[in-house]
């Protein structure tokens, strides 16, 4: 078992933000509140060795969303 710190910076005109963050595709972790500006460290403990990967998905206060890019690890 190993354990992924997925760290994203959160750029946008709202002063904060509500990120999901997914694992494998799958929603790992909802509702992140990260500040602008900040960069935000999730944990994923837990997951079997192999290849895996991570993205997350941030939507503003007027409900605009944005994603990253999808990275493998």
């Amino acid at each position: 078992m190993t354990t992924l710190l997925c760290t994203f910076l959160v750029g946008d005109l709202s002063p904060v933000v509500m990120c999901d963050v997914y694992v494998d595709e799958a929603l790992f972790a909802a509702n992140q509140v990260t500040a602008t500006g900040t960069t935000r460290v999730v944990p994923a403990p837990g997951l079997p060795e192999g290849l895996h990967n991570w993205s997350a998905n941030c939507t503003d206060a007027v409900g605009l969303r944005g994603s990253s890019a999808q990275a493998s690890f």
